[in-house]
């Protein structure tokens, strides 16, 4: 029997690439996005990727609409979890709900640990790891994929960069980040739905880009892509007045810290390789592909 998969987080940017790529294959009986707003454009323009598989789904922790989401045979879900206020129990919620799932995998975070191994209790590490924890003492066929810091940074943190622009704020230093394209988490998890049982990794999968970038190797890439010459401020107080300019969560710029620390440096390529028979995508691709994002509007 063909399974139904439903997805968490369906409208962002891995979701909508994970729904895309399910659509596509022949295995896939059904597929939900569980979305606040079914009616709204994102959900809508999902559903018309194909109308007699994909199907929108009011979500959201309250006990009705989570037994709503899950009835009628959901067998297989990614759980991607939003950067809330209560990360852990929206988690607990969802996989308390997953009644009849037999496969979950989950979008974890590349530094999860718990907070006896240095996370910060409240923060998204703490809280995956929580999350993980909690999917290992299920019964249920499982696996947890760890992403990197994402190349859609460049679309979605508005401090970061807006799009027409020629200048992006990104106060890392020197450092270098692995950086990701959610695509490719998005395809990691699509192939890990629908794998054989026998053939699913026992361990957490790390996932990074293919090479370790600077600020300039980013802006040399996208002025190459733009066909424009590009401008890197690093300036941490300039990154703070632009992110308040444009109202974006100044929260953010903790994951940059992190960052020019040397937490996104490590390159972890070989069990997506392995996994997947395929090497995961550059920078460079992720410029090209957006490119009209990083033209003059």
């Amino acid at each position: 029997m063909m399974p139904t998969v439903l997805v968490t987080g369906a409208t962002g940017n891995i979701g909508r690439e994970l729904v895309h790529l399910l659509s596509l294959d022949p295995r896939v009986g059904e597929i939900r996005v569980a979305t606040r707003d079914p009616d709204g454009p994102a959900a809508q323009l999902l559903t018309a990727i194909d109308p007699a598989l994909v199907h929108p789904v009011k979500f959201s922790t309250d006990p009705d609409d989570l037994a709503e989401v899950f009835a009628d045979g959901v067998n297989r879900m990614c759980l991607i979890t939003p950067l809330c206020n209560d990360m852990v129990g929206w988690q607990g919620s969802v996989l308390s709900a997953a009644k009849g799932v037999s496969r979950i995998v989950k979008i974890s975070n590349d530094a999860a640990r718990p907070v006896s191994e240095g996370a910060v209790e409240g923060t998204p590490p703490a809280a995956h790891w929580t999350g993980e924890e909690m999917l290992r003492a299920m019964d249920v066929e499982h696996t947890i994929l760890r992403p990197t810091i994402f190349m859609q940074h460049f679309m979605i943190v508005p401090g970061l960069y807006g799009p027409g622009d020629d200048t992006f704020y990104l106060p890392t230093g020197d450092a270098r980040m692995a950086m990701l394209d959610c695509r490719d988490i998005a395809f990691a998890a699509a192939d890990l739905l629908l794998r054989p049982a026998s053939e699913l990794p026992s361990e957490p999968v790390y996932l990074t880009g293919p090479e370790a970038l600077s600020g300039e190797d980013l802006r040399a890439r996208l002025s190459w892509a733009s066909g424009r010459a590009f401008r890197w401020i690093k300036d941490r107080q300039a990154f703070d007045d632009h992110s308040r300019a444009t109202g974006s969560p100044l929260e953010i710029s903790g994951v940059y810290d992190a960052a020019a620390a040397g937490a996104f440096s490590k390159i972890h390529t070989e069990q997506f390789e392995a996994l997947f028979q395929r090497r995961p995508t550059s920078f460079a691709k992720f410029a090209l592909d957006h490119a009209s994002y990083f033209q003059p509007r």
